[in-house]
């Protein structure tokens, strides 16, 4: 009953037998904290790279929330022991990162973008003009080679005396012509092909920037003021005490 009293009103004596946060995570000074055991499950914590976990685990159970009662789950798995071991720790870590995990990645972005503050209207338009020329070429030649030629023959008679066959004072004849022709012919075809292709890219950029004018940069750098006072690790706090804690405190233990 006195395990259960301090849920109807913490501000009783029996409130003593519910554990704090802190008792529940007896080693949060050296690394056993909610934080470190989000660092553990091997999820992409926003944070991971630029804040250290034990910082904010320190912050969190020394500074914030480790006077406030544990909540259900934390008793449940606690049972009769008295602080949750590792296994507990991770698996209450893997809770608040199926809750919370989405939300915090966005949260996160929003936290670290880089813009103008007096600024309201910011586009920049990119287009890209492809442009090809194309150029081709055929040069087809016939080549014709014609010679022709024609050879003569002519045949000497000569006319002997005086019964000798030796040539001699006679008379020489020169008769008989016959002629010799022909044509020699070349043919030859020549080709050739030529293409040649070529693509340009221009890339135009055109950015406009500045205030349109339906909100005075007065009231712009208010806004801006307004989003600087917003904590980022306050939400993430409040976040881990819906899971971990009661949404009351006994304000003199803390």
């Amino acid at each position: 009953m006195n395990r259960l009293w301090p849920f109807i009103n913490p501000f009783t004596e029996p409130a003593a037998d519910v554990p704090l946060l802190r008792e529940a995570f007896v080693d949060w000074k050296i690394g056993y904290g909610i934080f470190e055991a989000l660092s553990a499950i091997g999820v992409d914590l926003p944070w991971g790279s630029s804040v250290d976990s034990t910082v904010l685990d320190i912050e969190y159970f020394g500074n914030r929330s480790g006077g406030k009662f544990v909540a259900p789950v934390i008793m449940n798995l606690l049972g009769d022991e008295t602080e949750l071991t590792e296994m507990d720790r991770q698996l209450l870590a893997r809770i608040i990162w199926t809750k919370f995990g989405e939300p915090w990645k966005h949260l996160w972005a929003t936290n670290v973008v880089a813009y103008n503050p007096i600024h309201n209207y910011d586009m920049t338009d990119v287009r890209t003009l492809i442009r090809e020329d194309a150029e081709q070429s055929d040069d087809t030649r016939n080549t014709v080679d014609s010679t022709e030629f024609e050879n003569n023959n002519q045949t000497n008679d000569f006319v002997y005396g005086m019964n000798s066959d030796q040539d001699g004072p006679g008379r020489r004849d020169t008769r008989g012509n016959s002629t010799e022709g022909g044509e020699n012919t070349s043919v030859g075809v020549s080709t050739g092909e030529a293409n040649r292709t070529k693509n340009t890219d221009e890339v135009e950029t055109t950015a406009r920037s500045g205030n349109i004018g339906v909100t005075t940069t007065q009231a712009m750098i208010e806004s801006e003021r307004s989003v600087w006072m917003w904590n980022f690790f306050d939400q993430i706090y409040k976040d881990i005490d819906s899971v971990l804690a009661l949404p009351f405190y006994d304000a003199c233990r803390i």
